[in-house]
């Protein structure tokens, strides 16, 4: 049967993609994210998994890409790569209406 041979029974594999913008600190922030939300999803009541499509299979690359991407404005300092701020003119800075306090990066236990 022809949709046998298309279905897919693992979710798909996507390496991480880098932005030059984000900080070191908010980059394992989004990785512990992603394990977290992997293993919540995992913990089922009863005997089965969640309906629906799994998370997401993010894998982490040796030698990253890294894209000069667009930033999203309004985070918290310590979102943004200090060295990547520092390259840009100060109205560009202002646009993007940092929040001038530190995130709390911890996750639940």
């Amino acid at each position: 049967d022809h949709s046998d041979q298309e279905r897919q029974t693992h979710p798909k594999t996507f390496f991480i993609v880098e932005a030059f913008w984000q900080s070191d600190e908010l980059k394992v922030f989004l990785r512990l994210l992603d394990t977290w939300h992997l293993w919540d999803w995992r913990q089922s009541i009863g005997d089965r998994l969640p309906g629906g499509n799994p998370p997401r299979k993010r894998v982490e690359l040796a030698e990253p890409r890294v894209a000069n991407s667009a930033a999203p404005k309004g985070l918290w300092k310590n979102c943004y790569n200090d060295a990547w701020l520092d390259t840009l003119k100060p109205h560009v800075r202002r646009q993007l209406g940092i929040i001038d306090e530190d995130y709390d990066f911890r996750l639940p236990d």
